[in-house]
């Protein structure tokens, strides 16, 4: 992802300050914080504590000097009600904690999500272990024009489809999604999240299940 310039927007600040967060479903539709996703189960985990077994699939990554940021991650499951995404949040602002955990010292400068096109997602959707989601694929969204949100991140002329790229032969040998996002720093969020990671850093850290990031930070 890269945050492009134009008008009044500039690109993503390097060095110590810019962090994107990111979260998304697992392949059978557990989705951080909350399993069997579905809308109704999603809107009663906001504003919920996390534990060490709720940050699965969600991570914060350090954009370079160019505003350039590689995450690692799953395609993600479907689940009732909505088109499979990524979350996507932007931060001018922050640090890492002494557990790994990011804290936004600032305002998220941006806040929306990334789709997939439906070709790619065909083919995702009869692979294991996406084959064993216990809602059929018959019974998911699986056009971004009938997502509820889709129209929204694909306003005023914007793609919300990342690009994607097969690595090899198979779609098993992994997937490579990039898209633009231009960011307004001037813009401050409205929103406020109470949810954050309280875990035992020094485990996590022996038991390789830091992000490198965290890893860095702790280590």
């Amino acid at each position: 992802m890269s945050g492009g310039p134009g008008g009044d927007m500039t690109s993503m600040p390097g060095g110590g300050g810019a962090a994107t967060q990111s979260a998304d479903s697992s392949a059978t539709t557990s989705y951080g914080a909350y399993s069997g996703a579905d809308a109704q189960s999603a809107a009663s985990m906001l504003n919920t504590d996390m534990d060490d077994n709720s940050t699965f699939l969600r991570g914060v990554y350090q954009t370079d000097e160019d505003g350039h940021v590689t995450v690692y991650s799953i395609v993600p499951g479907w689940y009732s009600g909505r088109a499979q995404h990524y979350h996507i949040k932007a931060y001018p602002e922050g640090y890492i904690a002494e557990n790994g955990t990011f804290i936004a010292t600032g305002s998220a400068v941006h806040t929306g999500q990334f789709f997939f096109d439906n070709d790619t997602l065909q083919t995702i959707a009869a692979t294991y272990p996406y084959s064993s989601n216990a809602i059929d694929w018959s019974d998911a969204i699986s056009n971004n024009d009938d997502d509820q949100w889709y129209p929204y991140q694909s306003a005023t002329g914007y793609n919300a489809e990342m690009d994607i790229t097969w690595v090899g032969d198979e779609i098993t040998d992994g997937l490579i999604g990039s898209i633009s996002v231009g960011l307004n720093m001037s813009y401050a969020s409205l929103e406020l999240s109470t949810q954050y990671a309280d875990f035992d850093a020094e485990e996590y850290y022996e038991e390789g299940m830091l992000p490198a990031a965290s890893a860095d930070a702790f280590a």
